[in-house]
């Protein structure tokens, strides 16, 4: 079961950045949670490098996801998850992040 990845990466100007996601379907909800740090720091989607790198990212990233409904079957909540974290890491991927952690 896969429902998390973690990256990093280092920038040109010698700053480290760490994104880490994380989605779970239940049979009631829907959680996801990202978290950014900048050299070691955690911050929020609107600091500067933060900002330039979701310009790019996948909407599963941004989107609130309050009212989304779970797939009816487990299998299907599975599958979403697994999907979900898949299409950030590729995403990380693309943008030059060593990724550390699938999970």
């Amino acid at each position: 079961m896969t429902n998390e990845v973690r990256g990093y990466k280092l920038t040109d100007d010698g700053k480290e950045i760490a994104v880490t996601f994380w989605y779970k379907e239940s049979c009631h909800n829907v959680y996801k949670s990202t978290w950014y740090y900048v050299d070691g720091r955690q911050v929020r989607a609107n600091k500067k490098e933060i900002k330039e790198l979701l310009t790019t990212a996948p909407s599963i990233m941004t989107a609130n996801c309050y009212f989304w409904k779970p797939a009816m079957n487990a299998n299907q909540r599975r599958s979403n998850e697994e999907r979900r974290v898949n299409e950030v890491k590729e995403w990380l991927e693309q943008n030059g992040f060593e990724i550390t952690y699938v999970g």
